[in-house]
């Protein structure tokens, strides 16, 4: 049985444009589909699309520096090194003095020696012995091995200072005396003659110690008995 309609049903007819529509001259040609416009837009037409800025080299913005992270495991708080060294491990570092290059890290081992004490105003290394920078030597690209006065160092979240006396430009940097090239709480240059502090730099372009950590690392002197009045020599920060 065929459905019963009990109301007249009016045949579907196809809407055509409003232009269309009011014009009688274009009534027997194809109607053109409708303009798209935007929700909650007055205008029948589309809005321009903003036209798009060219990159130069001098638009990019340059990598900004971390900040100081606290961590309640840490006696300090740790910056990580810049953006620019990131995956210096295989090479693929941004910053241009090392790139191409593999920076090489050092073992658990290899840092407890390089780990430095203090007792009665005095700095110590791992042996026992009067530290001295005196014969701390630095290789460039390019150029021979000369010999400095000062040695690399690092101080860890805890306060540990480590330091390496005869890095390599290209090879071995400040990185390499944190744990797996992680963040340190300060880190720069500095000089000791026979177990004297003489002078602490914060040359560190890994790192770029701030002036914060560089009052980190003086206080952490200051607490093992070093005298650091007029020692603390600032180039960057």
């Amino acid at each position: 049985m065929p459905r019963r309609i009990d109301r007249k049903t009016s045949p579907l007819i196809p809407l055509h444009h409003k232009h269309l529509t009011l014009n009688k001259r274009l009534r027997h040609t194809e109607p053109r589909p409708p303009v798209m416009h935007r929700r909650r837009s007055f205008h029948h037409t589309a809005p321009e699309t903003r036209a798009l800025k060219r990159r130069h080299s001098h638009n990019r913005t340059r990598p900004q520096p971390r900040p100081l992270m606290q961590n309640q495991f840490f006696k300090w708080p740790v910056k990580k090194r810049s953006r620019e060294y990131d995956n210096e491990t295989i090479g693929h570092a941004r910053a241009p003095a090392i790139r191409g290059r593999k920076i090489d890290r050092l073992s658990n081992e290899q840092l407890k020696r390089r780990e430095l004490t203090f007792h009665n105003g005095r700095v110590f290394d791992s042996k026992g012995n009067r530290f001295d920078t005196r014969d701390s030597t630095e290789k460039m690209i390019g150029r021979p091995r000369v010999k400095t006065d000062k040695a690399n160092f690092i101080m860890t979240g805890n306060g540990k200072i480590r330091v390496d006396k005869h890095p390599t430009v290209g090879k071995r940097h400040h990185t390499s005396l944190a744990r797996k090239g992680g963040a340190v709480a300060g880190a720069g240059k500095i000089a000791v003659y026979n177990g004297h502090l003489v002078d602490v730099t914060d040359e560190s372009g890994h790192y770029k110690t701030t002036r914060k950590m560089m009052k980190n690392v003086e206080r952490q002197f200051k607490e093992n008995g070093i005298n650091t009045t007029g020692k603390f020599t600032r180039f960057f920060s």
